[in-house]
């Protein structure tokens, strides 16, 4: 799902992932387990009904930083979000449906490649319950227990290669973990994060704290999210919301003409909704 918007902090995170009791088994095992847990939190035509999430909330590290958080995600690509701190300012990130792009100070950027693959799960309206758009291979790898509680752990691979552990409470079905990587640079960064406090919003449960821990040389890194507000709605926001900036808009442009005329992308097709 994409409920952790921070992107600020992820630049530098190293994180610990639990090793899960492993006992790899086929598609059709982890898929059964994915299908309860989204029935658990509503069931697909609930999700279907909802065309919009918007989020507020805060968060706030181990080393006292603190930033506000808020943000749209249309369950068609189409995407916001804003982040202040005192010590980092404004961020601002967003897709319109093609392009995924983020704002810190005077750095622009464009994710592509493996970033882009990321960029569009984490960003997902909720990528648990649209898993196989985003995941085309699943596997149960066994089992570990997550605050006292046993979960299944499910492996999921990217179109890019990129992996995502999922545990899942065996009792209740919900996603208590996350272990996921994503390329920064020229290495991986790896980040675990606790799912917590899941409550229904519009007939779907919807977690409203995310905990992210990693490792860096100095000792543990933590954050946590907390929203304050999730909402739906089945109406159809403008399309100004997840229109591309002036900034970005230049910078696509600019890269275009870079690239010999053989290997320029398609221009992005409009959304659909």
């Amino acid at each position: 799902m994409i409920l952790a918007f921070t992107f600020w902090s992820l630049s530098f995170l190293i994180a610990l992932q639990s090793a899960p009791t492993t006992h790899p088994a086929d598609n059709t095992a982890a898929d059964m387990i994915l299908e309860r847990s989204i029935a658990a939190r509503g069931g697909r035509e609930a999700f279907a009904a909802l065309s919009h999430r918007y989020f507020e909330g805060k968060s706030i590290t181990n080393d006292g930083r603190e930033s506000s958080d808020r943000g749209l995600v249309g369950r068609r690509g189409g995407y916001w979000y804003e982040g202040s701190s005192e010590q980092d300012g404004l961020l601002r990130s967003g897709s319109d449906g093609s392009t995924f792009w983020a704002i810190d100070g005077e750095h622009h950027e464009i994710y592509e490649g493996e970033q882009l693959d990321y960029k569009q799960a984490e960003a997902a309206f909720d990528v648990f319950v649209d898993y196989e758009q985003y995941f085309p291979l699943r596997r149960l790898m066994g089992s570990a227990k997550v605050n006292g509680s046993e979960c299944d752990v499910i492996r999921l691979t990217s179109k890019s290669g990129r992996l995502e552990d999922w545990y899942i409470d065996r009792k209740t079905s919900l996603v208590l973990r996350v272990w996921r990587q994503w390329l920064v640079g020229s290495r991986r960064v790896q980040v675990t994060c606790d799912h917590l406090d899941y409550r229904t919003v519009d007939g779907v449960k919807v977690a409203h704290a995310i905990v992210h821990r990693s490792v860096m040389p100095s000792g543990l890194m933590e954050m946590r999210t907390e929203y304050s507000v999730i909402s739906h709605t089945r109406n159809k926001p403008g399309e100004r919301e997840f229109a591309l900036p002036e900034a970005i808009e230049q910078l696509r442009s600019q890269r275009a003409q870079s690239q010999p005329a053989s290997s320029r992308p398609s221009p992005p097709r409009a959304l659909t909704r």
